[in-house]
């Protein structure tokens, strides 16, 4: 079926895809344009290389699972306008060739966008992609209700929703034992500073990467914190821990009200680890609650195998995020900074 969308809409599209969340928030999604012989919209997904993570993310899985979450915030925003998306290819970033005309491109999905031959069910959620927002402080605690809500909205084969004491300190501890690894590795930590944003005057600090309101700092410590932290990756420095010391999160950790546990199939697609991300951070919204990802957790092998127990299928699943989850003290949170559209549209 003929579909002509203009320019105006596209961008509008892309924009909505791109409040997927996204690795380090680096957005390596951008898109491609173009009608076929029959009139339909094709579009393609490309990974731009240059918001590739080396030193964190060296099997891609990250990578793949943020574009997988971009494809599904493009099917969502055009399920809003009664328009589908099916999918036809989608390519390993690792091994797909470079753009001819842009080497830093590479393509990772095609699919096409027809208008829908019958009426397609409002998805609730949609509602939510602007609403959706991270918050990294400490949490008021969550209403009853609230957690029994999100419980009901979740996949319980693939989510554990922890909010025995005793479970949420176990987690809490693999958290500080993987922070403790972590903080032992100079290339992570120096990649990370680069996405780190700690003053308005920064390149990207309403575009991309965290910034000081995303990681709940006042900007007058968001200043200090950046001294120290570049100051920390110094070698001699390194040594001493004080990486470990600025970075620790432990008293956020005990104010959540429970920890949600995401987990796939072992031989997942992106796609689908995208979409399972995605799809379970918009049901805490709808919940009334606010999240913060501790990714560490699913990174580090030693805690991802121990997560591993807290479901009754775990050994046939692997860990794709952990959340702490609580109620932010905070009514009006901003969004978590986003590249303009017109820098998502690549010809």
């Amino acid at each position: 079926m003929s579909l002509q969308l203009t320019q105006n809409q596209i961008l509008e599209l892309v924009a909505e895809a791109n409040r997927a969340p996204s690795v380090h928030n680096v957005q390596p999604a951008k898109w491609a344009w173009t009608t076929d012989a029959d009139g339909a919209s094709i579009v393609t997904l490309y990974s731009d290389q240059t918001r590739r993570l080396h030193v964190g993310d060296p099997h891609r899985l990250d990578e793949g699972t943020s574009l997988g979450a971009a494809w599904e915030g493009l099917h969502i925003a055009l399920n809003r306008h009664q328009l589908s998306l099916q999918l036809l290819d989608w390519m390993d970033p690792g091994l797909s060739p470079a753009h001819p005309f842009h080497p830093h491109l590479k393509p990772v999905a095609i699919g096409k966008v027809t208008r829908a031959t019958k009426s397609i069910e409002f998805d609730e959620i949609s509602e939510l992609v602007f609403k959706r927002k991270s918050y990294r402080g400490k949490f008021d605690p969550a209403r009853p209700e609230q957690l029994n809500a999100l419980a009901t909205y979740l996949d319980p084969a693939k989510s554990r929703l922890l909010v025995d004491r005793s479970e949420m300190t176990k987690v809490a501890k693999l958290f500080s034992q993987a922070s403790d690894r972590l903080s032992t590795h100079i290339g992570t930590q120096k990649e990370l500073l680069q996405w780190l944003r700690f003053s308005p005057s920064e390149p990207g600090y309403f575009e991309d990467g965290l910034n000081a309101e995303a990681l709940a700092l006042p900007r007058p410590v968001a200043r200090l914190a950046k001294s120290a932290l570049q100051l920390s990756t110094h070698p001699m420095i390194f040594k001493m821990g004080l990486t470990r010391i600025l970075t620790d999160e432990t008293p956020h950790v005990k104010s959540s009200s429970a920890l949600l546990i995401l987990y796939t199939p072992v031989e997942a697609s992106p796609l689908s680890r995208g979409q399972h991300l995605y799809r379970s951070w918009l049901q805490i919204t709808r919940a009334g609650l606010s999240a913060c990802p501790m990714s560490v957790l699913a990174d580090d092998p030693q805690t991802h195998q121990a997560l591993k127990e807290f479901h009754p299928q775990g050994a046939s699943l692997s860990v794709l995020n952990v959340f702490r989850i609580g109620l932010s003290p905070e009514p009006l949170l901003p969004l978590t900074p986003r590249l303009p559209p017109e820098r998502l549209i690549t010809l």
